[in-house]
């Protein structure tokens, strides 16, 4: 164990150390690290943040560029699908069902594209939505998609170099939480977006590519089905973390988003 914990650390190994094994450990030079440049410069870009605290509860969703994907947009396009389906002489019951079972529902999404470096065994919010909510009281969210774009520190001491690019032994990735507002006291009058929460769920979502430079796209789908998604009620946010481990690991974070398809009502 010692033997991995000092090739983890970049310190040579006692039986390599031209000290006889009676000297002191101040005594053994310790052998840089092997640093490969993350970015084009020595130093990260300046808009670059390092550690930031969690990110804060947006006030609302997105509003897409697109406009198909706009709100409006999107209720007209639904009430179109069931315009049609009723003129087929469907009835509503039947036309809900095959709406669900398309996946048909209103698309919400919120982002962040800021450049941070997580270090220091890192478990920090990058990125939450607003509080979900509908006119349902259960079983209102039929999809979440998370993606992400990130990379480590481009560069690893681990002895098994086949590891590298690969996703073994990596320790920056990624984790998702279902947060429950506490509720609040009588006398507490902060919003419900300030409230503390609990934690309901806590899933993996992604690692990093072991010692990789570049940015790469994750993507992780959730169906309705999934435990996380049954137990969503009013209220509740989604938290996506930004996590690292050990010294030297960095999860570098260049954006990311979480979008929730919602049950039509």
């Amino acid at each position: 164990m010692w033997r991995w914990l000092r090739s983890l650390l970049g310190q040579p190994s006692p039986e390599a150390s031209e000290h006889d094994s009676s000297s002191s450990e101040e005594d053994v030079p310790v052998r840089p690290m092997r640093r490969w440049h993350v970015f084009e410069s020595d130093e990260p870009p300046q808009d670059t943040m390092l550690n930031p605290p969690a990110a804060p509860v947006p006030q609302g969703w997105d509003v897409p560029d697109e406009p198909a994907l706009r709100v409006e947009a999107q209720q007209e396009r639904h009430a179109a699908i069931q315009r049609l389906l009723a003129h087929r002489g469907l009835p509503p019951e039947l036309i809900q069902y095959i709406c669900l079972d398309a996946n048909e529902g209103l698309l919400c999404t919120v982002s962040r594209d800021d450049l941070v470096m997580y270090t220091d065994n890192a478990n920090t919010v990058y990125l939450t939505t607003p509080p979900l909510s509908s006119s349902l009281v259960r079983d209102f969210v039929l999809q979440v998609t998370v993606d992400t774009w990130s990379h480590d520190q481009g560069w690893s001491s681990e002895p098994n170099r086949d590891w590298l690019g690969t996703y073994q032994g990596s320790y920056t990735w990624w984790e998702l939480t279902l947060d429950r507002p506490i509720a609040p006291s009588p006398e507490d009058s902060d919003a419900a977006t300030q409230s503390p929460t609990d934690e309901v769920h806590r899933i993996h979502v992604c690692h990093n590519v072991h010692a990789s430079r570049e940015f790469k796209h994750h993507t992780l789908t959730l169906r309705r089905d999934h435990p996380l998604l049954r137990d969503i009620q009013q209220g509740d946010r989604l938290s996506l973390w930004a996590r690292t481990q050990f010294p030297g690991w960095t999860n570098i974070v260049r954006s990311a988003q979480i979008q929730v398809r919602f049950c039509w009502t």
